[in-house]
């Protein structure tokens, strides 16, 4: 299998999870300052 492929796929599945918590975050302070 191909390194880099594999290496660009676990980098994408990575910034998909920091931008679930990144809304996740958002999300709570918005309800909390609401």
């Amino acid at each position: 299998m191909d390194n880099s492929k594999l290496f660009g796929e676990a980098a994408n599945e990575e910034q998909l999870l920091k931008n679930d918590i990144v809304s996740i975050v958002v999300k709570t302070w918005i309800f909390i300052t609401m």
